[in-house]
């Protein structure tokens, strides 16, 4: 049962979050991203950017090891 309740949560981070921060993140990224080759400082910035567009690939792999190594008891 806390595999379902699990796998359930991150389905619904994924859904209703991950995608509306991957994509507020993204427009943002690629200037950060192209002025990166002259400030090299932004790239903290750059790296956070980068974090949130990775988001949602990081909650569908939540929910496919969730699912995947699924031992139904």
């Amino acid at each position: 049962m806390k595999k379902v309740i699990e796998g359930l949560f991150w389905t619904f981070v994924l859904v209703f979050f991950a995608f509306g921060i991957a994509g507020f993140c993204s427009p943002f990224y690629i200037v950060v991203y192209f002025f990166e080759a002259f400030v090299p400082d932004i790239q903290p910035l750059s790296d956070i950017l980068l974090q949130g567009l990775q988001l949602p690939h990081y909650c569908a792999k939540r929910v496919l090891d969730i699912i995947l190594s699924r031992t139904d008891s």
